[in-house]
């Protein structure tokens, strides 16, 4: 694609994609109406959609990239995550919820992070510890915890420990231990969560039936593992 050739790793939103490059930057396009393009153009008519890749403003040194529905998030060589786009529900963790960030800004509260994953309206860090930290958008425990303010978490906080990868799915996550076990909290009602229950899970459980997963990933109602 003109614009994000050499790109050695992508991600997409529901409207918008993010490339990374060789070189460290990032490159996004596509539907830009609460900033997940990241271009810092201003909010108007006239930007709402980016129709080739342009540069995501203000990064540099990037190794991974990810993105929910209408936010983005990236993770730069020196641990840090940095985040854009929509903050309806709290997503961008930054303390506050609401409005739209238009170019990224590093997460607060978070350092030796290795690897991100953006839900619908929720977002995942693993740190290099083995933590998985979450926030924003915990109304069906996807953040696997009944704490939250008007449904969401505002800040980082650690959800659980041993963590190896982790995924968002519309209202639940899925984490991969260290040891390859999977595990799995929020919204069940399709059987997302496993155990034979189409209920809620308000913590993390264990997904019986899967031993030595190497792998993870989700979709918006589905989840699925890779065994070694």
């Amino acid at each position: 694609m003109r614009g994000a050739r050499g790109a050695v790793g992508v991600a997409a939103g529901e409207n918008h994609t993010l490339a990374l490059m060789a070189d460290g930057s990032v490159r996004a396009w596509g539907h830009n109406h609460f900033g997940q393009v990241g271009d810092g153009t201003p909010d108007d008519f006239n930007h709402e959609y980016a129709f080739e890749p342009v540069p995501v403003q203000g990064l540099s040194g990037v190794v991974a990239v990810a993105a929910g529905e209408n936010h983005s998030l990236a993770v730069r060589s020196d641990g840090s995550l940095w985040a854009w786009g929509s903050n309806a529900t709290c997503q961008l963790g930054n303390g506050t919820c609401g409005g739209n960030r238009r170019a990224p800004a590093a997460v607060p509260g978070l350092a030796g992070v290795r690897a991100a994953a953006g839900g619908w309206k929720h977002t995942l860090a693993v740190t290099a510890d083995g933590g998985l930290w979450g926030w924003g958008y915990n109304d069906a425990y996807q953040l696997g915890s009944t704490e939250s303010v008007n449904g969401s978490a505002l800040a980082p906080r650690r959800l659980l420990e041993g963590v190896a990868a982790a995924q968002g799915g519309w209202l639940h996550t899925v984490a991969l231990k260290a040891d390859g076990s999977v595990w799995c909290t929020g919204y069940g009602h399709f059987g997302q969560c496993a155990g034979g229950t189409t209920q809620p899970r308000s913590g993390f459980a264990q997904i019986a039936g899967i031993a030595g997963a190497a792998s993870i990933g989700t979709g918006r109602l589905h989840n699925f593992a890779v065994a070694r």
